[in-house]
């Protein structure tokens, strides 16, 4: 006679007492609207910041188990990409406490730093015309930010200067190449954000590709805040007067675009006086080592272009939360790039 098989209840979390539960069902927040979620994640993220105890790794667990758990309450990928984003924004501002307290920020650190102001660009240009949801998202990414005053906000708004500026520039770019005079699209000039990696080793943001003229731009963009005196003299540092006289023997002069030619590219140019455009000048040569021979491809030539684009001048705005510029800017550089252009073309 056959034994009989023993059986065996094994009791998990979804068992009690030898009852068996139902798994309880996961709330979903794909019905909900935008303003409802995005309070739901500020309560998640106010939530985590009251609970946090001493240890930064121990806090960056929660923040990531907390993020992976709410996102499993979404289908619909905006509303994942917006989750992520915001949860995202407190990840960095924890790196930002850590780095000031090493005293320096790692390699690493910094490329996780651009990773996070891409995917919020992706997020403004696919949402470029929900100025509402726009709205609201840099309402509670300010919100966020406040978490250690001044300190902590003025980190917030660099941010956000370097977030939009880049948008507005392509959308400068994309007006001025591609489209015609009858407003009818073409497709002239292409572009992409540079890997995160390049952005930090190399100081170039994103690479536009000009076809019709068979040149690609390598570009760096700042984006900040200035006043008319300020654009006053970088417009015409360089511009408009040759001799390159000084405006303010005080002020430190800079020029609103500055474009390297390919063979000018090197990694230590004591010509150029401004320090951050001589690194991105380096970046330049160092990119050109390794993809030169394809950028080459077609006979296409190379020009790196560090441009300034204000994102605000004396308190009226320059670039729209949508990334949209004014026409103003839209003008200015547009005719600025037209005479640079130019002045290549003839050397």
């Amino acid at each position: 006679m056959e034994s009989p098989e023993k059986t065996t209840f094994n009791i998990d979390k979804n068992q009690e007492h030898g009852i068996l539960l139902e798994d309880e069902p996961i709330e979903n927040l794909d019905s909900v609207s935008y303003p409802n979620l995005l309070r739901k994640i500020e309560e998640e993220i106010s939530s985590l910041r009251e609970e946090r105890g001493d240890g930064d790794e121990d806090y960056r667990v929660k923040i990531l188990s907390r993020k992976e758990e709410f996102l499993r309450k979404l289908t619909d990928q905006n509303r994942i990409h917006l989750a992520d984003i915001l949860f995202g924004t407190e990840e960095l501002i924890l790196r930002d406490k850590k780095a000031q307290e090493n005293g320096k920020k790692a390699e690493s650190v910094k490329i996780e730093d651009v990773k996070f102001q891409q995917e919020v660009a992706y997020f403004i240009e696919n949402n470029e015309d929900d100025f509402n949801l726009l709205e609201d998202y840099w309402d509670l990414y300010d919100e966020l930010f406040k978490v250690e005053h001044n300190k902590t906000i003025v980190r917030g708004e660099t941010l956000k200067h370097g977030i939009l500026a880049p948008i507005a520039l392509k959308n400068i770019l994309d007006s001025k190449y591609n489209k015609n005079k009858d407003g009818k699209k073409k497709n002239r000039m292409d572009f992409t954000y540079s890997t995160p990696k390049d952005d930090v080793k190399r100081s170039i943001d994103m690479i536009a590709i000009d076809k019709e003229s068979k040149i690609n731009m390598l570009i760096q963009v700042k984006g900040d805040a200035m006043n008319k005196k300020e654009l006053a003299a970088m417009v015409r540092s360089k511009i408009k007067f040759s001799g390159n006289p000084k405006i303010n023997e005080n002020e430190e002069e800079k020029d609103l675009i500055y474009v390297i030619t390919e063979n000018k590219f090197s990694k230590r140019d004591t010509s150029i006086k401004d320090e951050k455009v001589n690194e991105f000048n380096g970046g330049c040569a160092d990119y050109m080592d390794e993809h030169g021979k394809i950028l080459k491809e077609g006979g296409f030539k190379t020009i790196g272009v560090y441009i300034y684009v204000p994102s605000m001048v004396d308190g009226e705005r320059w670039i729209e939360i949508n990334g949209q510029p004014h026409p103003k800017l839209t003008k200015l550089i547009s005719d600025l790039l037209d005479i640079k252009l130019a002045d290549i073309a003839k050397n």
